[in-house]
């Protein structure tokens, strides 16, 4: 497992998951961080801010084709 990941800022409302919602999982990581997961695999997912709903951490990893371009 990877020491550090690289995440991209979006906001919440023109993000979706194309597909497998039903594997997500989540937990509390830190203060008011909760983390998702990948209960298949294991791999990050997204990231939401407690005090920041509108906003999310996305793994630049787990984006396909030029979907990382479209990262605000």
């Amino acid at each position: 497992m990877a020491q550090y990941i690289a995440r991209g800022l979006q906001y919440v409302a023109i993000f979706f998951m194309a597909t497998g919602e039903k594997f997500i999982g989540q937990y509390h990581s830190s203060g008011k961080v909760i983390k998702t997961f990948c209960q298949q695999c294991g791999s990050n997912l997204v990231s939401y801010l407690e005090d920041k709903p509108d906003t999310l951490g996305v793994p630049v990893s787990a984006l396909e084709g030029s979907d990382a371009a479209l990262l605000n």
